[in-house]
């Protein structure tokens, strides 16, 4: 079995691809188009490797802990009451000066800590529908910009007399997701993440045209 992935052994984040990986990166083709930069492609395939996992694993810290979540809500409802405790005690005083001398308390920095410390946990801690993994799909993504702008791939695939999808960039897919995932996609998984690519651009060039053929719909009428 190829061990593909260098991990940190107390959280099983990926850190870098191995030699090995590497090497087999380097050999899906015999001869590659255009001159590549290999040592900004590892780099990169890398970074996009530490975010997904650093990502997942921060994600599944938030899902677990239901004491996180109590301890931020109470300290999000404890500031709140702490303003108007200090403002009952200013306005109650005898003098007036009760707290003269204590450094002003800035809340509203706190507060926007903990806003944004809410907002980080909801994004990690909440469930994704089915497959639908927004993390998992930006790490695709990332790869297949890779393939396409840094290798001079082609975004497709063939597939030899058993109907099995082929080709480099099913290689490619197959040994990167699995240094960053620890998961083995098999060849049509890998197809459906390219078809499911293709749809994406497809929609998106349809919508890019559709306002100008609108356009000219109308001058036509016009005229």
């Amino acid at each position: 079995m190829l061990r593909s992935t260098s991990r940190n052994a107390e959280t099983d984040i990926f850190t870098q691809l191995t030699q090995e990986t590497w090497e087999a990166i380097q050999a899906i083709r015999r001869k590659w188009p255009g001159e590549i930069d290999w040592s900004e492609v590892r780099r990169t395939i890398e970074e996009a490797g530490r975010e997904f996992s650093e990502i997942e694993n921060l994600r599944e810290q938030r899902r677990r802990s239901v004491e996180y979540k109590a301890a931020l809500e109470t300290a999000q409802r404890t500031l709140g009451s702490l303003r108007v405790k200090l403002l009952q005690l200013e306005s109650l005083s005898p003098t007036g000066r009760d707290l003269d001398g204590l450094p002003d308390p800035d809340l509203r920095l706190h507060e926007a800590r903990l806003d944004q410390l809410s907002a980080e946990y909801e994004k990690w801690s909440t469930p994704f529908g089915g497959r639908n993994n927004r993390n998992r799909e930006r790490l695709e993504n990332r790869l297949l910009s890779i393939w396409e702008e840094q290798l001079h791939g082609r975004l497709g695939s063939s597939k030899n007399k058993v109907q099995e999808p082929i080709g480099p960039l099913i290689r490619f897919l197959k040994l990167t997701l699995t240094a960053i995932t620890g998961t083995r996609l098999g060849p049509h998984g890998i197809r459906s993440i390219i078809d499911k690519a293709k749809k994406r651009r497809r929609r998106g060039s349809s919508k890019e045209r559709k306002p100008v053929a609108r356009r000219l719909r109308r001058q036509g009428q016009k005229n």
